[in-house]
């Protein structure tokens, strides 16, 4: 279903975060409320632990060599504020533990662009920076969202969606 992510070869520590988000109702979500309400620590980690050693889906279509999409995601826009992604979430979007930025390779377009929406709109969780999230990956995420036009995002959805 291409509104929900792939949560295969997922940042193990991002899962646990994000889980936790939802049982606590920081990140709200119909159909993941009722689900972790009923997950334990244990569970939570388990699940990540689970998701985080499985592979990702090939693409449905092999990526485009330097899209300027690609461009964007990886240098970003000085111009305009716009960091590059690459420099969260890797060169490759495999994302990094160590800050809890997720990967983004292989995640379906319609997905990402909602979380781009929701970032933009600074509707993603309750409060502005939730406890137990990097203030600094929140703030930049609410930022470059907001700098991009709904062309960028399309593009960069597409973009991710097509890396193995």
């Amino acid at each position: 279903m291409p509104e929900y992510p792939s949560l295969a070869a997922q940042v193990a520590t991002y899962l646990q975060q994000q889980l936790r988000l939802f049982r606590s109702g920081e990140r709200v979500s119909q159909e993941m409320a009722p689900i972790t309400a009923t997950l334990g620590d244990d569970d939570i980690a388990d699940l990540s632990a689970y998701y985080a050693a499985q592979s990702t889906r090939p693409p449905a279509s092999p990526p485009q060599d330097t899209p300027p999409s690609g461009d964007l995601y990886r240098n970003g826009d000085a111009a305009r504020s716009i960091q590059p992604c690459a420099a969260c979430h890797g060169p490759e979007a495999r994302g990094d533990g160590a800050t809890m930025a997720p990967a983004l390779r292989s995640m379906q377009a319609p997905y990402i662009r909602t979380q781009l929406e929701a970032y933009a709109r600074r509707t993603r969780y309750q409060s502005a920076v939730p406890d137990g999230l990097p203030r600094a990956g929140v703030e930049a995420m609410y930022d470059v969202s907001a700098h991009l036009t709904d062309d960028e995002v399309r593009a960069l959805a597409q973009y991710l969606q097509s890396l193995p």
